[in-house]
């Protein structure tokens, strides 16, 4: 896989390309607001228990939202006062999990974590270590790497799926970095004074990088010298592949036919290699996508020819949804097929496809109606709502 990288203005567009098919478009907006996965001392100004949640100053425009199901035993508060969970003037340790958007503040939670390439760091006392439900077949590494992180005493850590092609002791090295930077943390939040930034991660369009599989990415491309000297700074540190910065007088806009890509994931119809099409439509409550045989010519009996369609768009259909970045319920309507046999073979491409998604999606089965039952996680903005034209202008 290649990820190709382009800057406009305070806006960085991240596409990732496989077997020269783009197959995910990520936005990322240079703000100077609170963003994911900072932490940061904030005071507590107002408590809700209507609605089960307190509001805090952690610097930006507005006071952020803290739910209380978010507060627990293991929450760092630096200055405490009364008995109940969260009173007003308390200070805490906070991390952001969703930025401000439109009318909703951004969303905090006390429960503390901070990510590496291959681990996860929990600050809690439970001393436990997770393994991602998508990593099969490590046991016996699973078991090296549990023996040294459970003698790493007061956190709990995760073991990512990026773990999977890594040795024991890179995972390892990489939750002993993370343990020393959360020591760090503690140490300083003891110092400081509400509101302020304890910890920022690095840059979105760099976590990205971090978090795709080291065996898969191959290559990363970018036409902005800023963005390249930041990559060549955080490169070491991320375990990143090799990096090229782009400067054909021939436009990468223009090699990357970018009008046209913009023009798909936009657009209503996407079209297959056999004839065949996809419509998708979004709406308020969910997404539907109905498959057409459309130009498609049948060489063998109705019913096998139904199934290498639906088959195809499958396919296509699971590419479409990770490369728009649709989420919630999702249903298709495939081509009617004849019997459970043809449908469980096109429920389990679906499935198949999904494994690579690095969101939660499932395909659930099918609806009594015969449709295609889907659901996928919901992270960051659609396509639709990204300012794509920007990468055009210039």
């Amino acid at each position: 896989m290649k990820c190709y990288i382009l800057k406009r203005g305070n806006d960085i567009l991240s596409l990732l390309f496989e077997d020269n098919k783009c197959i995910e478009i990520l936005h990322h907006e240079i703000t100077g607001r609170p963003s994911i996965g900072q932490l940061f001392i904030g005071r507590c100004k107002d408590v809700r228990q209507n609605i089960g949640a307190a509001f805090v100053n952690i610097g930006a425009d507005r006071n952020a939202y803290l739910p209380f199901s978010e507060i627990d035993e293991n929450t760092i508060f630096t200055k405490k006062q009364g008995k109940a969970l969260i009173n007003e003037g308390d200070e805490l340790v906070v991390r952001v999990v969703k930025e401000d958007m439109g009318i909703k503040p951004a969303a905090l939670s006390g429960k503390l974590n901070i990510s590496g390439k291959y681990t996860v760091l929990i600050n809690d006392t439970e001393n436990k270590i997770h393994t991602s439900k998508k990593l099969k077949g490590i046991d016996e590494k699973e078991q090296i790497i549990t023996e040294a992180l459970t003698e790493e005493k007061g956190y709990s850590y995760i073991i990512r799926t990026n773990a999977g092609p890594a040795g024991p002791e890179t995972v390892i090295k990489d939750a002993q970095r993370l343990k020393a930077a959360f020591d760090g943390i503690k140490e300083n939040a003891a110092f400081r004074t509400a509101p302020s930034l304890l910890y920022s991660p690095p840059a979105s369009y760099l976590s990205y990088l971090r978090d795709q599989k080291s065996d898969a990415l191959t290559e990363i491309i970018t036409d902005d010298k800023d963005i390249y000297d930041d990559i060549c700074c955080w490169k070491n540190v991320l375990e990143l592949c090799d990096v090229k910065l782009y400067t054909d007088t021939y436009p990468l806009k223009s090699l990357l036919s970018l009008s046209s890509l913009f023009a798909e994931v936009k657009g209503r119809v996407s079209w297959m290699k056999s004839g065949a099409y996809l419509v998708i439509e979004q709406t308020e409550a969910l997404v539907s996508i109905d498959v057409n045989s459309g130009k498609a010519e049948a060489k063998k009996d109705r019913y096998s020819f139904y199934k290498e369609i639906n088959l195809e768009a499958a396919k296509e259909a699971a590419r479409q949804i990770r490369l728009r970045n649709l989420s919630g319920m999702i249903l298709i309507d495939f081509i009617n097929m004849k019997d459970d046999e043809d449908r469980a073979e096109v429920l389990k491409c679906l499935q198949n496809c999904f494994s690579s998604d690095p969101l939660k999606a499932h395909a659930l089965g099918f609806t009594k109606l015969g449709l295609a039952e889907i659901t996928r996680e919901k992270r960051l903005r659609n396509v639709f709502s990204m300012p794509l034209d920007r990468f055009l202008d210039q």
